[in-house]
């Protein structure tokens, strides 16, 4: 576990500046990471200055949350990257956009989890068209 902390460390160096951004510019992605972000954070302090005992439910809290947090803000960097150019301004345009992108594969993990049947033909559809509109987004 130790491990994991030190790369969530190192990480949260790396993706500061990107984090601080949303903050500054209130966004709705903002609004979806600091929740998680702020229980890691929590978790890793506590740990780190053995004010908190590392259960094996924080452990796999930190772990599930760690997964969750640095899959979504390296999408958003690949996006950013990759269609945007790293213009950060022109990617907040688009921040509904990436949150509904996000939100889809919410509900293609949930409905998962609880076994509920739907067409995945359907969502991903949903999902291609959004990332369409990143894709064909016209500065």
């Amino acid at each position: 576990m130790i491990n994991l902390f030190q790369e969530y460390a190192s990480w949260v160096k790396e993706i500061e500046d990107f984090y601080l951004e949303t903050k500054e510019h209130e966004m709705s992605l903002y609004d979806r990471f600091m929740p998680i972000y702020e229980v890691l954070n929590h978790i890793y302090l506590g740990v780190s200055e053995k004010t908190l005992e590392l259960t094996d439910d924080l452990e796999k809290i930190f772990s599930v949350g760690f997964e969750y947090l640095h899959d979504q803000i390296e999408s958003c960097r690949m996006y950013l990257e990759m269609y945007f150019h790293n213009d950060f301004h022109e990617f907040m345009e688009y921040d509904g956009v990436m949150a509904t992108l996000f939100f889809l594969e919410d509900i293609r993990y949930e409905m998962t989890e609880k076994y509920i049947e739907v067409d995945p033909a359907k969502i991903n559809q949903l999902t291609d068209e959004i990332e369409t509109m990143l894709h064909d987004h016209q500065p």
